[in-house]
């Protein structure tokens, strides 16, 4: 902010009757002050912001950490093993006509770059295993049984979207799958109220 300074002096005189001298006497200064609008001087004003901390996103599971898991059919015993593997997995278990594909999971041995990858959803993947119970295999997700890899309790998480559902047949085999309504001893034999059990990636 500038001021504009403008000083006046007033001056007085006399002389004399015979009028051959004049005195001058300068009196005090008056001054003025005024302000300049034309030119002002803003004050800075400051932003603060405030740190952000962002944390690190989810990546879906990579195609070179996952396994497919396979159920295979023993005729004999009327029983289906799962087993992440495509070779026979016990005597009676056929490896070609009586095999399907229940899903993916990720490998066994592939766990810690996932959770590295997926720090958020890695708190609900589960080592899912399978224990014979009777005539049928009974799924296990605290890692116990027979092992065949990581599943998700969650729908989405690190990736995994394909619901698994316990089915059990007319012949009392049971069977877990996304869908076996196309087999016509399964068809309208879906166990718990069609509860998803797990998530698995397609």
């Amino acid at each position: 902010m500038r001021f504009q300074c403008t000083i006046y002096y007033y001056t007085t005189s006399w002389g004399s009757i015979l009028g051959d001298f004049t005195v001058n006497i300068c009196m005090l200064p008056i001054v003025e002050y005024h302000l300049d609008e034309s030119e002002t001087t803003e004050i800075p004003t400051t932003t603060t912001v405030e740190p952000t901390t962002t944390e690190k996103p989810d990546l879906h599971v990579t195609e070179s950490l996952l396994w497919t898991v396979y159920s295979y059919c023993n005729s004999g015993k009327g029983v289906y093993g799962f087993c992440a593997c495509l070779i026979r997995i016990g005597i009676g278990y056929d490896p070609v006509n009586g095999r399907l594909t229940m899903g993916r999971a990720i490998a066994q041995g592939s766990i810690t770059p996932v959770r590295d990858s997926c720090p958020v959803g890695k708190t609900d993947l589960r080592n899912l295993g399978f224990q014979l119970s009777g005539q049928s295999y009974v799924h296990i997700l605290e890692g116990s049984g027979v092992l065949v890899g990581w599943v998700s309790v969650a729908v989405g998480s690190c990736g995994a979207n394909w619901p698994i559902k316990k089915w059990k047949s007319r012949k009392n085999n049971g069977m877990y799958a996304a869908d076996m309504e196309w087999n016509a001893d399964y068809k309208g034999m879906v166990q718990d109220n069609g509860a998803i059990l797990y998530y698995m990636w397609k």
